[in-house]
């Protein structure tokens, strides 16, 4: 481990992309740097690799200080399947969200129908924790119980469902609740909220954002996160509307397929809110039926490029509830979704004249000071406007 680490530090400080590579091809004969690099390639597996785990392997004093953010800032670039191949990682998968791996990019990994359900029941009760996290962390009165807490809660349901699937995601997801009610806190004085959406790579990835939802914490605000769960069901929920409202052709299996994965992601959320309803701060999350009532007004439901209908979908419901400031994730060059989101927040603004909505583009060589400073114009702003309310 310790010349794991010591390969991924080198790996954060050099600069090229060939230069990368020459330091990632010297490291493939070693097991422990192999692994690393294949948790951070992989998001939904992360959670195996927490910063506690990784500071535990570290067996000796070095100047040495990685974090998860640290792995995922020097892996983000290394994500495309000929970069690793070039590199000599032929072997290592790319666990993604897609049912079929058209191009063959990803061996040894393939989804089925037991890995599918898993997911979809999976997921929603995730990002109902991440919600309570979000809402109790600005707020908790013993430093760091929120992320403590929230840790074993996710590893709850992690091997609840590693052990017997759904009931066993069910009976975790029960006592991680338990978990989330038990942390302290006071939101008495609430602090003003901001929804981050965008680009879901961008707005889950706290590398390649620059950990933007810790830095808006910790400039006073409680941030508001999209759902990955809707990430997923959207691919889904598009197909079965066009198929449905303009009788695109899809052989019958896959308009049956399309049609049970919606009703399994119903059944998961309804699951999710009947469990996690007993923390009082839960609040049902609004399915995407809910959402396209918005933003049919901007454009409709069956639009399916970039993240589609999230965006404008996110922003008018929770408008609606409040919210005032909006942050849009955009990778940069990223055309689908500049249109459905730079490209729809002057219709937005029209419609709720009173937020702010941020785009922020994001490259390889953005560096943290020029996200920062744009950050800083909306938080004054925000801070400014509550002021003379």
């Amino acid at each position: 481990m310790k010349e794991a680490l010591r390969l991924l530090n080198e790996l954060q400080n050099t600069s090229g992309m060939n230069a990368k590579k020459r330091v990632i091809e010297s490291g493939k004969d070693n097991k422990s740097f192999r692994q690393l690099l294949f948790y951070a390639l992989n998001p939904f597996l992360t959670y195996k690799v927490s910063e506690k785990t990784l500071r535990g392997s570290t067996p000796y004093n070095a100047a040495i200080t990685l974090t998860m953010t640290n792995i995922f800032e020097v892996c983000e670039t290394l994500s495309g399947r000929k970069a690793l191949d070039d590199a000599g990682f032929k072997d290592v998968p790319i666990i993604t969200n897609d049912d079929v791996d058209y191009h063959k990019l990803h061996p040894g990994f393939q989804l089925n129908l037991l890995n599918a359900v898993n997911i979809a029941f999976g997921l929603p009760m995730i990002d109902a924790l991440e919600e309570l996290l979000r809402k109790i962390r600005p707020y908790e009165t013993i430093k760091g119980s929120a992320d403590a807490a929230f840790e074993k809660a996710v590893d709850l349901v992690m091997k609840g469902i590693e052990k017997s699937g759904v009931r066993g995601a069910k009976d975790g997801f029960k006592k991680a609740i338990d978990l989330m009610k038990n942390i302290p806190y006071d939101r008495s004085k609430r602090k003003p909220t901001v929804l981050i959406v965008g680009e879901y790579l961008l707005n889950f990835h706290p590398g390649a954002n620059h950990d933007i939802e810790l830095y808006l914490e910790n400039n006073g605000f409680e941030i508001i996160e999209a759902r990955m769960t809707d990430v997923i069901r959207k691919s889904y929920f598009y197909q079965a509307m066009q198929v449905k409202e303009y009788g695109i052709d899809k052989p019958l299996g896959q308009k049956v397929m399309l049609c049970i994965t919606d009703k399994f992601f119903d059944l998961a959320h309804n699951l999710t809110d009947k469990i996690a309803k007993a923390h009082p701060l839960y609040e049902k999350a609004a399915r995407i039926t809910d959402l396209i009532k918005d933003s049919d007004k901007i454009f409709h439901h069956t639009f399916d490029a970039g993240e589609g209908v999230l965006i404008p979908g996110e922003i008018m419901h929770h408008a609606k509830k409040g919210c005032k400031a909006f942050v849009v994730l955009q990778p940069f060059g990223c055309l689908p979704n500049h249109i459905v989101g730079r490209g729809i927040i002057k219709k937005l603004k029209e419609l709720y004249p009173n937020v702010q909505i941020l785009p922020l583009d994001y490259d390889p060589d953005v560096s943290f000071a020029n996200v920062e400073n744009r950050l800083q114009m909306l938080i004054m702003n925000v801070k400014t406007n509550l002021e003379n309310a």
